[in-house]
């Protein structure tokens, strides 16, 4: 089916989302706020496809790939001094990559990792920059330079450090991103998120599993149309990592209606915290290649004219037979034919093992065995499922929707054995199947940005903080709340717990991005400052750990400050909000009992302003914004246990003579 075009004469954006994919690469793209397309023409065979394979083909003395996707061989069509590298995305993992290195096996190092990142995504931009003005030739009328293009990038969730993000984000701009003045690259969205979005988006394009046999009906019932209050867990499988999450239908307004077409504006929360794991089609890959190397070790290699190992024709036979294998296995194929016969090129057809399951050159796999494959990878997405189920009963809510998308979530037997578990019974859900479920990333990161366009937020503006965030003060000392030892500040003679935290955001706790969180704080100063100005400093510190374990004082548990905000408030702004303060002199502890009326005290906020990809602080007294914070990189809706996000920044004297409100 040929790809729809535009009829309007002048494009002013164009909004492009990319599901970078350890497997597979999906791209669609929206100009002028329109229903996303989805690219499906390669380099490459004539043929469309809906993923491109995230594949770089190398030739020996070659810097640039000679070839990519579509373009690369197979493995037995590969000569001599070529190589095609693929499924390098697991390796952005700096731990991983520091494991990998010491390797006599693997001779790449964290540059290679990022040269074949650069690589693949030059290719790919220039690519995308060139279909879509192939397939818009009236819409894209100007010089792509000059358009306004936003390129939008998910991330997995089992990017547990913010620094990886950081990384990506630095390769994608290496490779052309952004590199326009009117462009910008935007890496805001989880890949669960962004599958929920267009789920929850296109929810009467779902398809309904109604039985074993893979009979399916559209979603057009009224039990399969969204309501408010509804409940959707959205399971993502794709090629390396599964994410299952929980959004609740917060709100559906009608936006605009044109005949029978109701545009909905939907606003959705998520429930709990999106859980993933590395579990995905690569990982049935490995078990398959693993046990095929197993069985051909058990050959007599000593006398065999053989220029290929062991493990380099189970990789072969991975990347190639296996994948038609896996793609058409279901339940029911068992009962056809019960057992494969893979010719294996690489040894003589006289060959026979009995051991091995090998007899005439050729090896049997038998169903059974990819059944156990498969079922390896299911047991854990089961688990993934199960956890976000009974999260959903602690938080008193019903998941009324089931939605399964991704590459392996396209798979008839992940379908067919999720139905088995999760909808018979009473108590049963009705299993619905994304449409388009290989695209569904790709194509939630465009419908969520056309909804950000349109009505000035993410259809998911409710998320669940990884860390915790928190203003350094001084709070008076009190000995029947605190055994420890207090010191006195001077510029009042009372004594205090100093650098304590006052959390505003802690981990785990639900989110809306367009609220700010704020507390009152007050900063005493002396009076002869004011004509002058005065200039204090705030210190942001931050802890992985939940609400009930939070540490009270920055030296206490993994508490570590991470900003400091300068902020400073004029003449003006000093003699309308301030006022004087009456205390007495200590000397060495004892009061000299005579009031001084010089110093003031004023009293100002911190607001703690949520975005998509960052938090930012703000400082006003009354209604003057007196400091700020540089956009400080967060990702929500995870909990994980990850270590080290920021450096450890140093102690701040300017917290003493500060209280909180």
């Amino acid at each position: 089916m040929p790809t729809p075009t535009f009829s309007i004469k002048s494009c002013e954006t164009v909004a492009i989302g990319i599901d970078f994919g350890l497997t597979c690469t999906g791209v669609a793209y929206s100009i002028d706020s329109r229903q996303p397309i989805a690219i499906q023409k390669w380099p490459g065979p004539e043929e469309l496809v809906n993923k491109v394979p995230t594949k770089l083909w190398y030739r020996a003395g070659c810097k640039k790939p000679v070839g990519w996707g579509l373009q690369c061989p197979g493995p037995r069509d590969l000569e001599r001094g070529m190589d095609v590298v693929d499924c390098f995305k697991l390796y952005l993992e700096p731990d991983l990559i520091d494991g990998l290195e010491s390797s006599p096996e693997l001779g790449f190092f964290r540059e290679n990792v990022h040269v074949w990142y650069i690589d693949f995504l030059t290719a790919l931009r220039e690519h995308i920059v060139s279909h879509i003005k192939t397939e818009n030739p009236e819409e894209v009328v100007r010089d792509w330079a000059l358009i306004k293009v936003k390129y939008i990038f998910s991330f997995p969730t089992t990017w547990l450090k913010t620094s990886m993000v950081a990384t990506f984000k630095s390769l994608v701009l290496a490779a052309g991103y952004g590199a326009c003045p009117s462009h910008s690259v935007e890496i805001k969205t989880t890949e669960a998120a962004a599958a929920a979005v267009y789920s929850a988006k296109n929810f009467k394009k779902q398809r309904l599993i109604s039985g074993l046999n893979g009979g399916e009906d559209k979603a057009s019932s009224e039990e399969e149309r969204l309501r408010e209050g509804d409940v959707i867990l959205v399971c993502d499988a794709g090629g390396g990592t599964t994410d299952v999450s929980v959004v609740k239908v917060n709100s559906i307004e009608e936006f605009a209606r044109q005949g029978d077409l109701v545009e909905e504006v939907l606003e959705l929360s998520q429930v709990d915290c999106v859980k993933g794991e590395p579990v995905g089609s690569v990982q049935i890959d490995q078990a398959f290649q693993k046990n095929t190397e197993d069985r051909l070790e058990q050959l007599d290699w000593s006398n065999k004219d053989n220029r290929l190992s062991a493990k380099e024709i189970a990789h072969d036979l991975t990347k190639a037979e296996f994948q038609d294998i896996k793609k058409g296995f279901t339940s029911n194929v068992h009962s056809e034919i019960p057992v494969t016969m893979l010719r294996i090129q690489s040894i003589p057809k006289d060959c026979n093992h009995q051991g091995a399951g090998i007899s005439g050159g050729r090896m049997m796999v038998s169903n059974d065995d990819i059944r156990w494959m498969f079922n390896q990878q299911i047991d854990r997405i089961f688990g993934l499922i199960d956890y976000q189920l009974q999260k959903t009963v602690e938080e008193l809510e019903k998941v009324t929707h089931f939605v399964i998308s991704g590459g392996l979530g396209s798979s008839e037997y992940v379908q067919q054995r999720i139905h088995e578990r999760y909808g018979r019974g009473g108590e049963g859900k009705r299993i619905l199947i994304s449409d388009d479920p290989q695209l569904a990333v790709c194509k939630g990161l465009v419908l969520d940005r056309i909804h950000h366009v349109k009505h000035g937020y993410s259809m998911i503006s409710t998320r669940s903080s990884r860390f915790s965030y928190g203003i350094l003060y001084n709070k008076e000392f009190t000995p029947s709340i605190s055994r420890r030892r207090p010191e006195r500040v001077e510029i009042d003679g009372k004594y205090y717990l100093v650098d304590q935290i006052h959390w505003l955001l802690k981990r785990g706790d639900p989110v809306k991005h367009r609220k700010p969180i704020s507390e009152k704080f007050t900063y005493v100063f002396p009076g002869n400052a004011g004509s002058s100005g005065i200039t204090w400093i705030d210190s942001v510190a931050m802890s992985r750990a939940y609400s009930d374990s939070l540490p009270e004082a920055i030296n206490r548990g993994d508490a570590e400050i991470i900003w400091h905000i300068e902020s400073r408030a004029s003449p003006q702004t000093i003699e309308k909000y301030s006022k004087p303060v009456k205390k007495k002199r200590w000397d060495l502890g004892h009061a000299k009992g005579k009031p001084h009326g010089d110093d003031h005290v004023i009293q100002y906020e911190v607001r703690l302003i949520i975005r998509s990809t960052y938090v930012k602080f703000e400082v006003w007294v009354g209604d003057v914004r007196v400091g700020f914070s540089d956009e400080i990189l967060a990702v929500w809706q995870y909990r994980s246990d990850t270590e080290g996000l920021h450096e450890r920044g140093p102690r701040n004297p300017g917290n003493r003579g500060r209280c909180a409100e």
